[in-house]
């Protein structure tokens, strides 16, 4: 996708609109490829390094980590509605969960 991580943090990617849209599209060029072989799809938010240690070092507050969190679950469960658990019929659908990991501010 030729997107930059600061120390492979993909949690600042939800800091822009053109980051959020990034993230959709991960997401939508990969659950097709779960449906085709008959699998669920794990949505698992990007906030793997989202804690206040790595915060730290890419110059977020507290208050700013704990709103990027918030949106990063947010846009998970959105895309998830989308793609999966709305989908117009069944047979369009693909079964799938969604796994948030968020830390303390």
């Amino acid at each position: 996708m030729g997107v930059e991580l600061p120390h492979f943090s993909g949690f600042p990617l939800n800091d822009s609109a053109a980051g959020c849209e990034v993230i959709r599209s991960y997401y939508r060029d990969y659950l097709p490829v779960a449906k085709a072989v008959g699998r669920s799809f794990l949505f698992a938010t990007d906030s793997w390094r989202a804690s206040p240690d790595w915060a730290d070092r890419l110059g977020y507050d507290r208050a700013l980590l704990k709103q990027n969190n918030a949106t990063s679950v947010a846009l998970c469960a959105e895309v998830a509605a989308e793609l999966v658990w709305r989908a117009t019929s069944p047979a369009s659908s693909v079964p799938g969960a969604m796994l948030g990991s968020t830390m303390p501010p």
